[in-house]
């Protein structure tokens, strides 16, 4: 029996496919939720020096904060940080 030949056209999918989702995979489930950042991180993140001063005059603690900043070369909010940590508690990072 001879194969039959691709006309290059695919049937429609059916309206149910539609529902189940995206048929690639994704790095995170459809339910994942997103853990709130503190503050101190988002300022850093943003390169906010004004507002990171303020939080670390308030208290806040710099390792996260720290380690995101260096990782996104936000070299003035870094050296506040540092300066910050030594302070923390006498401990120094």
């Amino acid at each position: 029996m001879p194969k039959k030949k691709s006309t290059g056209k695919t049937k429609p999918a059916a309206k149910d496919d539609k529902k189940k989702g995206p048929t690639k995979p994704t790095r995170c489930p459809p339910d994942f939720k997103w853990a709130a950042q503190p503050q101190l991180v988002e300022a850093a993140v943003s390169n906010d020096l004004y507002r990171v001063k303020r939080l670390l005059s308030r208290g806040a603690d710099p390792n996260e904060a720290l380690h995101r900043a260096i990782g996104r070369g936000k070299l003035g909010i870094v050296d506040q940080l540092l300066a910050a940590g030594k302070l923390v508690g006498g401990r120094g990072l």
